[in-house]
């Protein structure tokens, strides 16, 4: 079977991408130099085997754009994080992040394989490059694998790419947990305003109430300090949680339950909901509230069956057991 992908090379000005993109094509294809914002444009180069292609790509340096020039620059840099297959992420000793705290951020929450590759360590010692590598580590908060919503996630992605990939993903997080697995949704995101931790895997609309002011002034400032990164944009789309309800077979007011459901969907009823629990609407006639619609409503949802999450549940227990996710 013959595989191809792109791979494509991200990082500030200077940091060495082109040498990076020259050293692995074996050309001179991309211009080396000391001036910074040099390439302008991405430049494509091909590794070729038996069996796979590689396309490369290098990018123009991240900068916050200034002007018009520097903003179609850019353009470049986000369409090659948009069709990436793995992200080869750049920097040198010292640095912490893109010059573009967006784009930063957008690279954090992609799902995609990405590497970061450290250079200039000659101009290091043993000590500073192993703090540097630390600075990547354990950036995550999340609940316990005892909560549904995990499990929910962990089996969805099982239906969706099976029992390995999971795992070796599932892995991958644990090794990346900030601190032991604990505390609700809104713990996630106050260690993420009390930076404990970069990033926080937790449900939208806990972030709303604590934006509400209704869980007290502590968390409503904890709130203000965060936002909403949607994963999975490039692929399948964000996992969603629903809420949800059911009629039993043996239900003796059958008729009176379908008039409820059918209240609870109405527009009454879901702009009821969505002011006061911060979930998004299933009535499209509805609106999220403001503290949730401020963070995007166009992004890509999962379309998978919910029923793959209780299908698969057995499974994503065992897996994340078996990764040590406590």
């Amino acid at each position: 079977m013959h595989k191809s992908g792109f791979v494509n090379i991200i990082g500030n000005p200077n940091v060495g991408k082109s040498t990076l993109m020259n050293s692995l094509i074996g050309e001179k294809l991309s211009i080396i130099t000391s001036k910074a914002q040099t390439t302008r444009h991405r430049i494509l180069g091909l590794v070729n085997g038996d069996d796979f292609q590689i396309v490369l790509s290098d990018t123009p340096g991240v900068i916050k754009p200034s002007y018009d020039l520097q903003s179609s620059m850019m353009d470049f840099v986000k369409t090659a994080i948009n069709d990436a297959d793995i992200i080869i992420y750049m920097i040198e000793v010292g640095e912490s992040g893109l010059k573009d705290e967006d784009l930063y951020n957008k690279i954090k929450s992609s799902t995609l394989p990405l590497l970061l590759v450290i250079n200039k360590i000659d101009l290091s010692n043993q000590n500073e490059l192993e703090n540097q590598v630390e600075k990547w580590k354990n950036k995550l908060a999340i609940r316990s694998s005892n909560n549904l919503y995990n499990q929910s996630l962990v089996a969805s992605l099982i239906a969706r790419y099976g029992e390995d990939y999971t795992e070796n993903w599932a892995k991958g997080l644990v090794e990346n947990f900030a601190r032991k697995p604990q505390g609700n949704d809104r713990a996630q995101i106050i260690a993420v305003a009390n930076n404990e931790a970069d990033l926080a895997i937790a449900n939208s609309y806990y972030l709303g109430l604590m934006l509400s002011g209704k869980k007290g002034d502590k968390q409503l400032n904890a709130g203000k300090k965060v936002k909403i990164l949607f994963p999975s944009q490039n692929k399948y789309g964000a996992h969603i949680n629903i809420s949800g309800a059911g009629i039993m077979k043996a239900s003796k007011n059958y008729d009176n339950a379908i008039k409820f459901l059918e209240f609870m969907v109405s527009e009454k009823a879901q702009k009821h909901l969505v002011e006061n629990t911060y979930e998004y609407p299933i009535n499209s006639k509805v609106k999220p509230s403001t503290l949730i619609s401020q963070f995007g409503t166009d992004f890509k949802e999962d379309n998978i069956s919910v029923s793959n999450f209780g299908k698969y549940n057995a499974a994503a227990l065992k897996l994340m057991d078996r990764v040590g996710w406590q």
